[in-house]
C-alpha cells in the first residue's frame, strides 16, 4: 500500500531542529530528502520511500521546504541534522552546485546539482537530470538523433536539457528564456570554456520559430514552471510540428503549443523516475528497483 507523503519538513528558525506542521520533528535515524521551494507537490517521497523499503535500507525519505538561507545552513551542517543525502529541486539547483565540496564531471559541466550525498570530505554534488533526460530521449527517439533542439527555460533543468540533447546528437540548439528569469546566468554559462565549440545559442523569448530553424525534426524540451504560457509558440507557415515535445512538468500540468499532435507530446514523469533511479544508484551503489518506483506512482 502506498504511504502518504505527509507535510514537508522545515528548519526551525535557529537551524538546529526540524519542524513538521509547526511541531518539533526528530528523525529516527539518518534520512534522505528532496529540498525545494515549493516542494509539497514533489512525488519523490512516494517512489524513493518505496525503493528504500523494497531494498531493506534503514532510511526514510522526506520532502523539505527550504529557503536559500536554509539550503546554506543544511550544507554547513554536514549531517548533524540527520541528512545523509538529498535531491535538490527548483529553485536551488544552481545554488547547490556552489555549496558542494566536490562535484562530479556532469555537475561541473552544467553548473547545476540535483543530487547530493555526504562523504568524508563533505557534500558531493551530482546531476542525474542529464542522465534521466538522455534515457528518455533515447527511448523516444530511437537511433535517429534529434537534429535541431529547442529548450525553453534558463534554470538547472534547462542546462541539463542542453547537455542531454548534445549528447543525443543534436546538431544545434536554440535556448529560449524569459527576460529576468536566469537569462544572465544562462548567458554566462553558454559562454564558459566548457561550452565552447558547441552550437548552442540563446534566442529571445517569443522570437519566431521559423527564424531559428525549427522544423519537423525539432525536439523541444520545455523546462518552464507550471503556468507559464507557451501558446505563443503557435506553429504556422513553414514551421511544422516538432518531432517531440517533452514538457518537464508532469500530468495535467504538462502543456504544448497549439498544433502539436498529442502523440508527439510527453510529460516529465518518465524523466522524474529515471533521474530518481540514477540518484538512488549513486547514493547506494546498487541498481534501483525501477519497477517498484514506477508502481509507487500509479494513481498519484
Amino acid at each position: 500500500m502506498r504511504r502518504e507523503r505527509g507535510s514537508p519538513l522545515t528548519l526551525r528558525a535557529d537551524g538546529d531542529d526540524w519542524l513538521r506542521d509547526g511541531e518539533r520533528w526528530e528523525p529516527a535515524g539518518p534520512f534522505y530528502a528532496v529540498l525545494g521551494d515549493p516542494v509539497a507537490h514533489s512525488l519523490s517521497p512516494l517512489f524513493q520511500g518505496a525503493a528504500l523499503r523494497a531494498e531493506g535500507l534503514p532510511y526514510t525519505y522526506h520532502a523539505v521546504w527550504a529557503s536559500r538561507t536554509d539550503l546554506a545552513r543544511i550544507f554547513r551542517d554536514r549531517g548533524g541534522l540527520g541528512l545523509r543525502g538529498f535531491n535538490v529541486t527548483a529553485p536551488h539547483k544552481l545554488a547547490a552546485a556552489g555549496l558542494c565540496t566536490t562535484l562530479t564531471d556532469v555537475a561541473r559541466l552544467t553548473g547545476a546539482v540535483n543530487t547530493v550525498r555526504l562523504t568524508d570530505e563533505g557534500w558531493a554534488g551530482h546531476n542525474t537530470d542529464v542522465g534521466g533526460l538522455r534515457e528518455v530521449l533515447d527511448g523516444l527517439l530511437g537511433r535517429e538523433p534529434p537534429g535541431h533542439g529547442l529548450v525553453l527555460g534558463a534554470g538547472g533543468v534547462a542546462r541539463a536539457a542542453v547537455v542531454a540533447l548534445l549528447e543525443a546528437g543534436a546538431d544545434h540548439i536554440s535556448v529560449m528564456a524569459r527576460p529576468g528569469c536566469g537569462c544572465d546566468a544562462l548567458s554566462v554559462w553558454l559562454a564558459a570554456d566548457a561550452m565552447q565549440g558547441r552550437d548552442v545559442r540563446l534566442v529571445d523569448w517569443g522570437s519566431p520559430l521559423a527564424a531559428d530553424g525549427v522544423d519537423t525534426g525539432c525536439v523541444c524540451v520545455s523546462c518552464v514552471p507550471v503556468g507559464v504560457d507557451v501558446s505563443f509558440l503557435t506553429l504556422a507557415g513553414d514551421v511544422q510540428s516538432p518531432r517531440l515535445w517533452l514538457d518537464m512538468n508532469y500530468g495535467e500540468h504538462a502543456a504544448a503549443p497549439p498544433g502539436v499532435p498529442g502523440d508527439r507530446v510527453c510529460d516529465g514523469l518518465p524523466v522524474l523516475l529515471a533521474q530518481g533511479a540514477l540518484s538512488f544508484s549513486w547514493w547506494f551503489d546498487r541498481d534501483a528497483p525501477r519497477r517498484v518506483m514506477a508502481d509507487a506512482l500509479v494513481g498519484a
